[in-house]
């Protein structure tokens, strides 16, 4: 039911599709979760959404309305989530799956949230109007976040075993960003030539462009 970051998913964007799949597993004595939460507090991710919505029919982001883009607010994704609404291009969950997906169900709905953290569906009666019908789902889906519990950031991910694994500049602004925490828009360090196998180099920038280069 899990697709593995493998060999096979060779560049960033191979990476980060396999590593959000990844989440669709259930822990031993648990039912499979309902959808995969993908916060984005500084919308780090968002300019990788139109390839991201080619690769992964369900990808439902939180926003305006817009059907066609599978976008709108949080008690429409919750509607699609619990199979109330079937949005265009997405696979039904009860239909057969795709030929190269060999699991016996579709995909599982993933939604991404810019503009609001882990923490921020955690509030309680704090919890931002925008994202409260989504705060059940914590408990019947599971977050697509850093090991250390932390919102994944582009920079993290890159540098991360975890994630792409390239070594990147160990600056301030790199290091405070791994450890997921607010700051100002990060300036990226000049790109290397790429790495064998067309790997990035090792000093590539922070931007969610270089998630996508291929070589």
């Amino acid at each position: 039911m899990t697709e593995p970051a493998t060999a096979a998913a060779r560049t960033p964007l191979d990476l980060l599709v396999a590593n959000l799949r990844g989440r669709d597993a259930a822990s031993d004595g648990q039912a499979r979760p309902c959808a995969i939460l993908w916060p984005d507090g500084n919308r780090e991710w968002e300019r990788l959404l139109p390839i991201l919505r080619n690769r992964m029919p369900e990808l439902l982001t939180l926003g305006g309305y817009d059907p066609d883009a599978r976008t709108g607010p949080a008690i429409w994704l919750r509607c699609v989530v619990d199979g109330m609404i079937e949005p265009s291009g997405m696979p039904a969950a009860d239909g057969p799956p795709e030929p190269s997906d060999q699991r016996p169900t579709a995909r599982l709905p993933i939604l991404y949230l810019p503009g609001f953290e882990r923490g921020d569906l955690r509030a309680g009666e704090a919890c931002p109007e925008a994202v409260r019908p989504l705060v059940e789902l914590l408990y019947r889906g599971v977050l697509w976040n850093h090991p250390n519990g932390r919102d994944w950031t582009v920079a993290a991910f890159l540098g991360s075993p975890r994630g792409v694994g390239l070594d990147i500049a160990g600056d301030r602004a790199t290091l405070a960003a791994d450890r997921g925490h607010r700051g100002p828009r990060r300036r990226c360090p000049d790109p290397e030539p790429a790495g064998p196998a067309g790997v990035p180099g090792e000093r590539e920038g922070c931007r969610a462009e270089s998630i996508h280069q291929r070589p």
